[in-house]
């Protein structure tokens, strides 16, 4: 079981997710960091923007954590998981490891404590729970230089932060002198590493301005690990994290992760009163600078929380709402990056009866929500699919003078999003998204204000939206049908170009040849992608994910084979048999993750550490030839080849076949077409 899934498993242990046996619906928000879902989410659940500011928001990463919202009436619970131990010893190594860079570069202390308390990912911000470098009490309004606009938000905001939410001054000046004996220590640390290393190849001022990022890698880093003084340090902030959880009032914490960090498994609350349940549950999911030294977040992978969360306006009311929402971090921003969806994301499909795509009006629809479509349809949830345009308000231009010519720019725009998406996936699976997402588009403007000063129009857009979420929760219709496929006649052609394809992707982003989508990524970052997975065990490093790009390569390949059923049980419309089909590519869409996450991850973290210790000269293309060699190939072979691999290939072949025998299989018991035995043995199974 992977880390998201034993999360999750621990979360469903307090708090059980609902389904439509009680009636219930489960939302998925998804869309592109800044995008606005959180917003949306705030006032689906009516979180006031400055009473309650949950979930947290800002321009920069906020959401890395799932964020899972039940409605329901009761007292108000909550659940929150935590990472596990070798990601946040990773985090906060690499932290150090950049801190120490920035002495070298002769950075002043500001910049060796910025480097140490925000990792370079956005993601893990330890500032959240060491305090900021030189960290003030309360800012007064003769002290804050931020502009009028940002001042009275932060000045409202902060009205509604009483003592008990506060660190105080005391706390913060302790804060403050562990900080500069970090960054004192870090100097001389650095130091020491900085001479290590020029006995080896040279100091780094002696370095070419192009080797000097290797100098830091390969001989720098490893330098560091090598003195006690770091280890010291890593036990000595892994400390300090250990002691912000006994700085928790309320709440109880259940189990430990690892012995080597004493981090909870999880933390759980109930209480009947909102404000001070929300209270409680902001000292995991806040960014608020005043709570800087305390805060938990950066630790956190998980929060559940359920009660009566509802919108706060009138007209969006409804007396039984039972929704279950799911917030996660956004996409990826790039209008080229071919990069995949993450497999945080791509799980849940199959845990949802709607995925809300949101995307921003104001501008054109990137590459990460057009390969989410493209994920969706080809793992048969594109009838899941909605999409809601944010932003809506900042659409303008001379000729958009009325509403309506705003909704016609919009619809567009997607028009020829969705015409783009053609090309990548079947003409089947193309309609069904263009019909689905132009008859569930929503358009919303100016979500940034209070939801008693949205605008009629908004206000009726949302209430629409609450209806198709409150209607997608629903058991699939039972159909008498079922395809018939002769696996004989398994496309090996297409299955060996999609394995073609994710080695010619990779190939592209380790340098070793040209890629027409994926632009050659730094050697730094594929060493960090390998160390990720093999020391770290991870499966993805920011936007490199190469279990995602597997199984969407592969997944895509089985999706278009399935259209092709050489019959049918009985005549059928084409409504019918995308239904049925949908639900086979459901089913195989689970088995292609687990065989991608087994194959390219499980199977050979040792390869992946391997690659990762190469260092100096010539070290960027032994790792390269090593990925392709003992990882990539091995992972997706060559399946027509006559090669040495050619066993290899089978086997891969045949365990596609498989995977694809199963769904199937597993969509005709569900439909009630019980397997049973003939007189001669023999199966009634449609891919017999």
């Amino acid at each position: 079981m992977n880390q998201n899934d034993l999360a999750r498993s621990i979360r469903e242990r307090y708090i059980p997710l609902p389904g439509i046996e009680k009636g219930y619906s489960s939302v998925m928000l998804v869309g592109t960091t800044g995008a606005g879902k959180t917003t949306l989410l705030r006032h689906l659940i009516g979180s006031d923007p400055n009473r309650d500011r949950f979930p947290s928001t800002s321009t920069a990463k906020t959401t890395i954590a799932e964020i899972e919202i039940v409605t329901a009436p009761g007292p108000f619970k909550a659940v929150v998981t935590f990472a596990a131990h070798d990601e946040v010893l990773g985090n906060v190594q690499e932290c150090i490891e950049a801190a120490c860079e920035a002495v070298v570069r002769g950075g002043d202390d500001p910049s060796i404590a910025s480097a140490l308390l925000e990792h370079s990912e956005q993601r893990f911000r330890m500032s959240y729970l060491l305090g900021s470098w030189e960290q003030a009490p309360r800012v007064t309004d003769e002290d804050d230089d931020e502009d009028y606009e940002d001042h009275h938000s932060e000045s409202t905001l902060e009205l509604h932060l009483n003592t008990e939410e506060l660190v105080g001054a005391p706390e913060i000046e302790h804060n403050n002198a562990r900080l500069r004996r970090y960054v004192h220590t870090i100097r001389a640390l650095a130091i020491k590493a900085r001479q290590g290393a020029a006995v080896q190849v040279g100091d780094y001022d002696d370095q070419k301005q192009s080797d000097r990022p290797e100098w830091f890698a390969d001989f720098f880093q490893p330098e560091l690990r090598r003195h006690d003084e770091y280890a010291n340090l890593v036990s000595d902030i892994l400390r300090e994290i250990e002691r912000r959880f006994e700085l928790v009032a309320a709440g109880s914490f259940d189990g430990t992760d690892d012995l080597r960090l004493e981090l909870p498994d999880c933390w759980s609350y109930e209480s009947s009163d909102r404000d001070d349940f929300l209270k409680q549950v902001r000292w995991f999911s806040s960014n608020h600078h005043e709570q800087f030294g305390r805060l938990l977040t950066p630790l956190v992978n998980g929060v559940r929380v359920q009660g009566p969360l509802y919108p706060s306006r009138d007209k969006l009311r409804t007396n039984d709402l039972r929704l279950v929402l799911l917030d996660g971090e956004g996409l990826g921003h790039s209008a080229k990056d071919v990069s995949s969806i993450s497999t945080k994301i791509t799980d849940r499909f199959r845990d949802v009866d709607l995925i809300l795509l949101v995307d921003n009006a104001a501008q054109p629809m990137q590459a990460a929500p057009l390969r989410l479509l493209q994920d969706a349809g080809t793992s048969g949830h594109g009838d899941k699919l909605a999409v809601v345009f944010t932003h809506f308000d900042q659409v303008s231009g001379d000729n958009l003078r009325r509403r309506s010519d705003k909704l016609n720019h919009v619809k567009a725009s997607l028009t020829g999003a969705m015409t783009g998406l053609s090309g990548r996936v079947s003409p089947r699976i193309s309609e069904t998204l263009t019909a689905r997402l132009s008859k569930h588009a929503f358009y919303l403007g100016a979500l940034n204000r209070p939801a008693l000063q949205l605008r009629n129009a908004d206000t009726e857009a949302l209430r629409e939206l609450m209806d198709l979420m409150r209607s997608s929760g629903r058991l699939p219709e039972s159909i008498n049908l079922l395809p018939t496929y002769n696996f004989d006649r398994f496309d090996d052609l297409a299955l060996n170009d999609a394995t073609g394809e994710f080695k010619l992707l990779w190939e592209g982003r380790l340098g070793l040849r040209e890629h027409a989508e994926a632009d050659r990524e730094h050697w730094a970052r594929i060493k960090a992608l390998c160390r990720r997975i093999g020391i770290f065990r991870t499966n993805e490093y920011n936007q490199l994910k190469p279990v995602a790009d597997l199984m969407s390569e592969l997944q895509t390949m089985v999706s278009a084979w399935l259209e092709e059923p050489e019959s049918w049980t009985r005549p059928a419309t084409a409504v019918e048999e995308n239904a049925v089909i949908d639900r086979i590519r459901s089913a195989a869409f689970r088995r292609i993750r687990d065989f991608a996450e087994d194959e390219v991850v499980e199977t050979r973290r040792d390869d992946w550490e391997r690659a990762y210790e190469f260092r100096g000269t010539g070290s960027t293309k032994q790792r390269a030839h090593l990925m392709v060699d003992r990882i990539l190939e091995p992972a997706a072979p060559t399946v027509r080849s006559r090669s040495r691999r050619a066993e290899a290939a089978d086997d891969f072949r045949d365990r596609i076949r498989t995977i694809v025998r199963e769904a199937v299989d597993e969509v005709a018991i569900s439909r009630e077409e019980e397997t049973h035995l003939l007189e001669d043995g023999s199966s009634n199974l449609p891919f017999e």
